[in-house]
């Protein structure tokens, strides 16, 4: 089973698991990584984890709002294969 963007019953942030929860074989994550997909809980539902491109311009992540600095991610490929 693939989950797209987390494992439902995944919490991205904290990386707590709620039951029942999905266990997937991989996990299609947009934009950025979610913390929480990398606790040890977690990575037993998400599986082989990959990063997508969605389009997001680097320049939203640096609004005061977001306060993000985020480099070219994407430099390489449109998809990346975080493990």
């Amino acid at each position: 089973m693939l989950s797209l963007d987390a494992p439902s019953s995944v919490d991205t942030a904290s990386g707590e698991v709620y039951e029942p929860a999905i266990e997937a074989a991989a996990t299609l994550t947009l934009a950025l990584p979610k913390e929480g997909l990398r606790g040890d809980r977690a990575k037993e539902h998400v599986g082989e984890l990959y990063l997508a491109d969605i389009g997001v311009p680097p320049e939203l992540y640096a609004r005061p709002s977001i306060g993000l600095e985020v480099g070219p991610v994407f430099a390489a490929d449109d998809l990346l294969r975080i493990w």
